[in-house]
């Protein structure tokens, strides 16, 4: 994707309320929900504390949306995720797609229950 139409994907993410995605959610519409997430987590904080290292690492977006999905999917219910979970030099990694369309409810839930967000 070129950069400015990164830029303008992560600004319109930005626009969104976390809670806006469609009813049920499929690979792609999962991804870009993390992906929102993780946007809106590095938007409210103040920043890494260090240049470089894991922490700066975890305030590129996309980084962080990996993360975010691994929890998520680690609180999902059995029947809706098949993949392979693999623990690398960087860190834990999935490999994963849905067996079915993944309700929002389920999600929203999954996402709380994980510690990624709090649903107010």
């Amino acid at each position: 994707m070129a950069d400015q139409e990164t830029e303008e994907l992560r600004l319109a993410l930005l626009a969104e309320p976390l809670s806006e995605m469609p009813e049920e959610l499929s690979v792609a519409d999962f991804e870009r929900f993390t992906l929102k997430v993780a946007l809106h987590a590095i938007r409210a904080d103040d920043g890494p504390t260090t240049a470089d290292g894991i922490q700066g690492l975890l305030y590129r977006p996309e980084v962080l949306a990996l993360a975010i999905k691994e929890k998520i999917i680690d609180k999902l219910p059995d029947g809706y995720v098949t993949g392979e979970r693999h623990r690398g030099l960087g860190g834990p990694d999935h490999v994963y797609s849905f067996t079915r369309p993944v309700p929002r409810a389920l999600v929203m839930t999954a996402a709380e229950d994980s510690g990624v967000v709090e649903w107010t």
